[in-house]
């Protein structure tokens, strides 16, 4: 099945805003089977499957959070962790775009020229800085760099972000 570039960017923003501003937890679960059910369709059910493990550990820790009085994690980072599945569900079946389809749906919209080049720029520009990383990430394992001890350090965050200044700037 085909995506419209325009129809999963439009879905991108309704399900930030439809995530964000709903204080309902129910419709939130309705948006989220609904993003669910459509990253199905268009073959995205593995990582789907995930974000949801995700979101209904998320949701009932806040459920057990709330009840029992419990402060570890603070309810509030719990509460961003599943208002924020929606949305990557949804982003999800943007990065499945090719980029030269992304780029002419975009040119598509009714929006301004320069507003078109932003979003032309910030969407082709994160799969690149996502490859780039993974590139870092396994030369690291390669070297011995990338151990669990190191897991939160400021080290390996150096350590891992250095190599990608020189490799954006070169292209």
């Amino acid at each position: 099945m085909r995506m419209d570039v325009r129809a999963v960017l439009f879905l991108v923003l309704c399900a930030t805003v439809v995530s964000y501003l709903v204080p309902n937890l129910l419709v939130h679960a309705a948006l989220t089977a609904v993003l669910l059910v459509l990253s199905g369709v268009y073959g995205r059910m593995a990582p789907a499957v995930r974000l949801l493990a995700g979101y209904a550990i998320g949701v009932a820790w806040l459920l057990v959070d709330v009840h029992f009085g419990i402060i570890i994690p603070p309810p509030m980072t719990l509460a961003l962790v599943y208002k924020s599945i929606p949305v990557l569900l949804a982003a999800r079946l943007l990065f499945a775009v090719p980029s030269a389809k992304l780029t002419a749906g975009i040119r598509q919209l009714p929006i301004p020229a320069s507003v078109q080049l932003m979003l032309t720029v910030m969407l082709r520009f994160i799969p690149t800085v996502a490859s780039e990383t993974t590139e870092v990430r396994d030369a690291m394992r390669v070297r011995g760099l990338w151990t669990r001890r190191w897991r939160f350090s400021r080290t390996r965050s150096v350590l891992s972000s250095t190599p990608l200044c020189p490799s954006s700037s070169a292209s």
